[in-house]
């Protein structure tokens, strides 16, 4: 397990005390590193703009990690209606087709959807994945059926446009939930910039002899909250707080569910 997955699989009430305790026990590091510095040189005066410098280089990659996830995330929100719309719409047109097609199709789409709704753990999406590229190209072979038919060119192109768009959203949406996530090498640029600035602090402190313990705590505490909604939101962990919502989704399995009732 490299170190993405291990951080976006712990449970936030763990990661967040855990990055504090990380946080203090690296700032412990710097004062002793300071107090040793002190007894051997002096006062080193230089320290104040390094702690600056490197606080803004820790806070400039907090926020353009934050806006990435962050941006990942309602991208995820707006596929699932996008799914839902285009799933509905095929699914309406249907009655365009001729019998023998609309019948098969229909009921493909209706699998499609269940499945797709279906979809609430990281378990259920590992599962699904293999069946939905299935049923993605059962769907294209049977609107590729459409080619044989006596039908009007404008209707079978509005329709096959239709089951084109429901396989590239998919495959959108299969990309961003799951390739496009926070790598392990910026995770551990963050972390390595944040203890390396926890020790500066620490040594800070030490060598002008300041209280510690509320700036310390502070600075730890506001990174673990960061990091940890950073985190949640890449996550595919079943402890995730942050989820793209289904309704849209189950909205559609509804009215198909309906319709075929009649």
């Amino acid at each position: 397990m490299d170190i993405a997955s291990l951080i976006t699989s712990l449970n936030p009430w763990i990661l967040f005390p855990l990055v504090i305790g990380l946080g203090i026990a690296a700032a412990e590091l710097g004062v002793w590193l300071g107090k040793k510095t002190i007894a051997k040189e002096g006062k080193d005066g230089s320290i104040s703009s390094m702690v600056g410098s490197m606080l803004a280089l820790l806070a400039f990659m907090l926020g353009f990690t934050f806006s990435y996830t962050s941006t990942r995330f309602a991208t995820r929100r707006e596929l699932v209606v996008e799914q839902a719309k285009a799933l509905s719409t095929c699914y309406l047109r249907s009655d365009l087709i001729p019998a023998k097609q609309k019948q098969e199709m229909r009921g493909m789409l209706v699998q499609y959807t269940d499945v797709l709704a279906g979809m609430k753990t990281s378990s259920d999406v590992d599962r699904s994945v293999p069946l939905l590229e299935r049923l993605n190209m059962k769907i294209w072979d049977e609107a590729a059926t459409l080619a044989n038919e006596t039908m009007d060119s404008e209707l079978r192109s509005l329709y096959i446009r239709g089951i084109n768009e429901v396989v590239e959203i998919y495959q959108k949406r299969k990309t961003v939930g799951l390739v496009y996530r926070i790598r392990g090498p910026i995770w551990t640029t963050l972390f390595v910039l944040f203890l390396l600035s926890m020790i500066l602090a620490g040594y800070e402190i030490s060598v002008h002899k300041r209280r510690r313990l509320f700036n310390v705590a502070f600075m730890a505490t506001a990174f673990a909250l960061i990091v940890t909604l950073i985190a949640d939101m890449d996550s595919r962990a079943e402890s995730r707080n942050f989820k793209a919502n289904l309704q849209p989704l189950e909205d559609v399995q509804k009215m198909m569910h309906d319709r075929g009732a009649d």
